[in-house]
């Protein structure tokens, strides 16, 4: 299907963060903090203290970084490396130290937890789930993502709706498949290739 950029009712188009805004709401992010407060006393015996505005900055960051990848989180912050719209936004140690603790969900709910769908999907995943809710499905519409959002829980979850999907992909949201190591594919010379399909939603890992 045609992709339409997104407008406010007055017809101009929306920046990213108004775009952002749309599918995870205030009180997603106020979850969050609460969540990852709860979670740092919990895990180093004092509050973090974190806020609403800081959670924005770090999926901010994160996004950012997912657009420019390095191979180090350090790289962002050094001379010849520096990407401005990181190192100005917040200190590496602050960045550092709610980035491990972030949470999503709530550990103090006990034994019986729900499964919901952005625990599965991630929030990157999500985001792209309820873009694509909006979308006529079992018409074969073609969905294009990079590293922050793919995984294999979302395009098994968008087969269901018969959409199609193409993305980059990180190496720990493979699951179990086994495509040839980066070494291994040097040493078969340029332009070699591995690739893996899954039967059941004929879906195929290139590397």
């Amino acid at each position: 299907g045609e992709i339409v950029e997104p407008t406010d009712p007055t017809g101009k188009t929306e920046t990213p963060l108004l775009y952002f805004k749309r599918f995870v709401t205030q009180e997603m992010i106020e979850l969050i903090v609460d969540y990852t407060n709860r979670y740092s006393v919990q895990k180093q015996g004092k509050c973090v203290n974190t806020s609403a505005k800081e959670i924005e900055q770090v999926l901010g960051m994160y996004f950012k970084m997912g657009l420019v990848e390095m191979p180090s989180i350090r790289m962002y912050r050094e001379k010849e490396t520096r990407y401005p719209p990181v190192t100005e936004v917040m200190s590496r140690n602050r960045f550092q130290l709610l980035l491990s603790l972030v949470h999503f969900v709530d550990n103090e709910t006990g034994e019986k937890v729900e499964i919901k769908e952005q625990m599965c999907l991630g929030i990157g995943g999500d985001v792209v789930a309820k873009l694509c809710g909006t979308l006529l499905k079992d018409v074969g519409h073609k969905i294009y993502a990079d590293n922050f959002f793919t995984s294999v829980e979302l395009i098994e979850k968008l087969s269901e709706d018969e959409f199609l999907y193409a993305g980059t992909v990180r190496k720990n949201r493979l699951a179990k498949c086994n495509v040839l190591e980066e070494n291994a594919l040097k040493k078969k010379g340029r332009g070699s290739h591995d690739f893996r399909v899954e039967s059941k939603t004929n879906t195929m890992c290139v590397r």
